[in-house]
């Protein structure tokens, strides 16, 4: 029974692994989306300044089409958030399994003196700032829609 558990253990490590991998590559793809979003947004306002409505409405909706980036890749990293999480409690139930007693319980362990001890210290974890990066992204998108009509109104555009 023990080669059963450590091979289901390995398998679950492995898919782990690749989904934390994809998770970052998601990350990266949706980081460079938004540095092309803002590109747009910031050659807008230099280059069409004068133009008033035009410019407006372009940066307006390249500013909604920014924060609709933003909630699809805030649902991405929660779904991978959600497996992943699932996935490492799996792993630790196998962990106590008593046919596991042998093993170094690294996945237990992890969490306990890591993860357990950051949340009650404060501290953020990268995933966790990974997280938060929409939200932020979101806000400045929401800023600039706010911005623009003062913008157009005061004579800037």
């Amino acid at each position: 029974m023990g080669n059963r558990s450590f091979e289901e253990y390995r398998l679950i490590t492995e898919s782990v692994q690749f989904l934390t991998e994809r998770r970052q590559h998601a990350s990266q793809i949706y980081t460079s989306i938004n540095v092309a979003v803002f590109s747009v947004i910031l050659f807008i306002a230099k280059d069409l300044q004068g133009k008033g409505w035009i410019a407006f409405a372009g940066v307006f909706f390249i500013c909604i089409l920014g924060i609709l980036i933003c909630l699809a890749w805030r649902t991405i990293i929660q779904k991978y958030a959600h497996l992943i999480d699932w996935k490492y409690r799996q792993l630790r139930t196998i962990e106590a399994r008593r046919d596991m007693e042998w093993s170094h319980k690294i996945c237990s362990r992890e969490w306990k003196e890591i993860y357990e001890t950051n949340w009650d210290n404060g501290k953020k974890s990268f995933s966790n700032i990974e997280k938060q990066m929409p939200g932020v992204l979101i806000w400045l998108y929401g800023a600039g829609c706010l911005a623009v009509p003062f913008f157009l109104i005061a004579g800037f555009f």
